[in-house]
């Protein structure tokens, strides 16, 4: 039973009255198409339509007679961030009640969240921003654990409000230098609903804590709506819903040098896009059809250093092998980096082992390079442990200090690196 906006208290229910001239004078009371008795009266009308529609050529529809329609955009437009026309596409609107006389001009009210992706720096970098903060760029060194953070924003309005159900799927994409390893925390308007509701799909569709290199995954949220938290109102105040998942460079990362061209293709790039409940309309039965927003995307370097050990004086001939090296991450020399050999195309090379590494010797090769590779911005110590035989031991610490400024492009295309 529904009143009306003069008489809210007054019993109306529209599944009882047949007759069409009570409940146009019950309608007519209606000063806005947002009223909640004209949305009730096209919610009831709608369950009973035909497939039959009378489409509009040029937005006018021809020789209707008198009486009430319902409206709606026959696809969803394409909208951005600030619900204006962009590679986006859009939401549909609710069925829109009109009472047709003279011309009537129809306004499709859009609403579509956004989706956002960063990545956490830390601040052993140099950047155009903040250090130890998220950002759409980062640098970090092979088989150091860091996070991505995708952040969905639904707006709200009116035509969100119109929704019973509301879907998200957040869809995302790691380059092959990217090892997945598990999701630290889903929340809805900042609550975790990590323990209580996830769908996966995809490569991990049956085990979403697998270590996997490379991946697209997704995760859906069936309906937001149900997890919306005391203090929010949903169609009044805006929802963030953030996924934060754990990750780590693997040895297949780029690695980035002074050859670097500013492209996402030359860095290790991750992206994401957000599918999203579309049709207020929709009745439950059958597939839901979904909105979708464009790509969002960031990137993680990663840095090498070339190294060469010489007998007495660097020059052509010197090249020394076999001499052994420890790396540490402090001048006094105390905490040492652990590493693993990689053989690659032009020899051996060393990589981070931080996760689970227990080596830490690095012996030059017969052309004297012990080159590391995937090694995060910083200051790292060389120190010389054994001597080839017949040499004397290098008694000096080295120095190596990565320095990288990064940051993304104002288009959105790509990466800067210095």
């Amino acid at each position: 039973n529904l009143g009306t906006e003069e008489e809210p208290n007054k019993p109306f229910n529209l599944t009882t009255v047949v007759d069409a001239s009570t409940v146009a004078d019950v309608l007519a009371t209606i000063t806005s198409e947002d009223a909640d008795l004209t949305k009730a009266f096209a919610d009831t009308v709608a369950k009973y339509l035909s497939n039959t529609k009378e489409p509009s050529t040029a937005g006018v529809i021809d020789e209707l007679t008198d009486g009430y329609y319902l409206v709606q955009d026959a696809s969803a437009p394409e909208i951005d961030e600030d619900n204006n026309a962009s590679l986006n596409s859009g939401a549909k609107t609710r069925y829109i009640l009109k009472v047709v006389g003279d011309d009537v001009e129809v306004n499709a009210k859009q609403a579509a969240p956004t989706v956002d992706k960063q990545v956490y720096d830390n601040d052993d970098k140099v950047t155009t921003g903040d250090n130890n903060d998220w950002g759409e760029t980062a640098d970090h060194a092979i088989n150091e654990s860091f996070q991505f953070k995708l952040t969905a924003k639904i707006p709200g309005n009116p035509q969100i409000a119109s929704y019973d159900t509301y879907k998200i799927v957040f869809n995302d994409t790691m380059s092959n230098g990217v090892t997945f390893e598990n999701i630290a925390s889903i929340k809805v308007a900042g609550v975790d609903i990590k323990d209580i509701t996830s769908a996966w799909s995809d490569d991990i569709s049956e085990d979403p804590e697998a270590s996997k290199d490379g991946l697209d995954w997704s995760l859906t949220v069936n309906n937001v709506k149900a997890h919306i938290p005391t203090g929010k109102t949903w169609g009044t105040d805006e929802i963030v819903v953030e996924v934060i998942y754990n990750a780590h460079l693997n040895a297949n990362a780029i690695v980035s040098d002074i050859d670097y061209d500013g492209v996402y293709s030359g860095v290790n790039n991750n992206n994401v896009f957000l599918q999203y409940s579309n049709n207020p309309n929709w009745d439950g039965t059958g597939t839901e059809e979904l909105g979708e927003t464009v790509d969002d995307t960031v990137g993680v370097f990663t840095y090498k250093v070339t190294n060469t050990k010489y007998a007495n004086s660097i020059g052509e001939g010197n090249e020394l092998g076999g001499a052994k090296f420890e790396l540490y991450s402090d001048a006094a020399c105390e905490n040492k980096v652990p590493v693993k050999v990689v053989d690659g195309s032009d020899g051996k090379y060393y990589i981070p082992d931080v996760a689970s590494g227990t080596n830490y010797t690095i012996t030059s090769q017969g052309d004297g390079t012990f080159n590391f590779v995937g090694f995060d911005a910083g200051t790292y110590y060389v120190k010389e442990t054994e001597a080839p035989e017949g040499y004397n031991l290098l008694t000096e610490v080295k120095t190596i200090t990565i320095t990288a400024v990064h940051s993304e492009k104002s288009d959105g295309t790509g990466a800067t690196l210095d």
